[in-house]
């Protein structure tokens, strides 16, 4: 056999053999980048879905701070009446009940619910004797801004 007889022998296994070599490490960067793709869209949705989860918990918060206020109505009656550290205390918690759940709300809720929580705060009144048309209209607009911002 002639030298270029043998290199002719061995160009064809190396021209497989690259074009394999080329093939595999093509095949390991696609399935890398599709995976990153697909972790990155996974956190994206977890992110999304944990927003969502908070937003329902601030929802039924809402609903049920507002569904004590003829209670705590009674209470701040009472307290006016007859001053007492129990009282102050439950009155305490409850007012603290209702700064968190407008705080979140206002960061957690887009343009429709800041504008019932000014709306509401327009009208000088404590929370608890707010017009219930207007606690209706903050609720209802959170439960229509579930989906804002991660669509």
């Amino acid at each position: 056999m002639s030298i270029s007889s043998k290199a002719s022998d061995l160009l064809i296994p190396l021209i497989i053999a690259s074009i394999g070599l080329v093939g595999g490490l093509l095949g390991v960067y696609v399935g890398a980048s599709l995976n990153s793709n697909i972790s990155k869209e996974m956190l994206q949705i977890s992110y999304q879905n944990q927003i969502l989860q908070q937003r329902i918990k601030l929802i039924d918060r809402a609903a049920l701070i507002y569904g004590k206020a003829p209670g705590v109505s009674d209470l701040w009656s009472d307290y006016r009446k007859n001053p007492s550290i129990e009282l102050s205390k439950d009155l305490s918690e409850y007012n603290s009940e209702f700064n968190a759940v407008i705080h979140l709300s206002d960061i957690y809720f887009g343009p429709k619910t800041k504008a019932a929580l000014t709306e509401m705060t327009v009208k000088d009144s404590p929370w608890w004797e707010k017009n219930k048309e207007l606690v209706g209209n903050y609720i209802g607009a959170m439960s229509s801004e579930l989906n804002h911002g991660i669509e």
